[in-house]
């Protein structure tokens, strides 16, 4: 598909991403598994987080915790890359192959080293509103495979168009407790990004509890966001305590031998 009957076709589909965080419609979001997800004749989107965990510090006292990629997209909000995945217009074998041609064409992702697969899968989530499905997955990489992934996002063919930038997540609060994380949290995000944003920092153990409360107070006090956010976080631990019967290699492992 063109890239620009992709940006029309987007463009033109109803969208959930209108109302800010606290005006959305929480309450009439529902939580799908993967097996539900994959069923039916509702348009799909996939979209993933990005992050590697560093030592690195900001102005060498905070600590950065994760760099976590996000982008600025065409709409002026903030999101995760990734896009629509199933309709008429663009056919996709699996919700995998759909996000991985989105990560080519947004971030020129190297599909040889960083393609998505079910394992990177975190949740689904449907908007009534929207008709749509948003399935949710996250990936760890190295800093330095980070850093190669920003840098090759310029070149991307998207970059410009669906994506105006690569922004990171400070994942720091300031001494005057406010600017840092609190104050990203209240820029326009699209869709359910400003949940799968908490959702994915609380699944992958990005911050401390106390940390993401303190940073959770600036948003919905929507008891429907709330709901989401408890239920995809315990979904997710539940889901990775059953497959951590069996082992799997870490990261470093991963890549270890990967390099032999």
């Amino acid at each position: 598909m063109t890239e620009e009957a992709s940006l029309q076709s987007r463009m033109s589909r109803p969208h959930n991403g209108s109302a800010t965080a606290a005006e959305f419609p929480w309450d009439q979001v529902q939580q799908l598994d993967y097996q539900d997800a994959n069923t039916g004749s509702i348009v799909q989107a996939c979209h993933a987080m990005i992050f590697a965990k560093t030592e690195a510090k900001f102005v060498s006292q905070l600590p950065c915790k994760a760099w976590v990629l996000m982008q600025m997209r065409f709409d002026g909000k903030l999101g995760f890359p990734g896009g629509v995945v199933s309709d008429q217009a663009i056919p996709d074998t699996t919700l995998e192959d759909g996000l991985n041609r989105e990560m080519e064409e947004e971030l020129a992702l190297d599909m040889s080293r960083f393609a998505f697969s079910k394992k990177h899968y975190v949740v689904s989530h449907f908007c009534p509103k929207a008709n749509l499905i948003l399935n949710f997955y996250a990936q760890e990489v190295t800093e330095q495979e980070f850093k190669e992934i920003e840098g090759n996002a310029l070149r991307a063919e998207e970059y410009g168009h669906e994506c105006l930038g690569i922004v990171r997540i400070p994942l720091f609060t300031l001494q005057d407790g406010h600017n840092g994380l609190p104050v990203f949290l209240q820029n326009q995000f699209a869709g359910t990004s400003i949940l799968q944003v908490i959702v994915g920092l609380c699944t992958h153990n990005l911050m401390k509890p106390d940390e993401l409360n303190t940073a959770m107070a600036v948003l919905p006090r929507h008891q429907g966001y709330r709901r989401l956010v408890h239920q995809a976080v315990a979904s997710f631990r539940e889901r990775t305590d059953r497959q951590q019967t069996i082992r799997v290699p870490d990261l470093a492992e991963k890549r270890a031998v990967a390099h032999k």
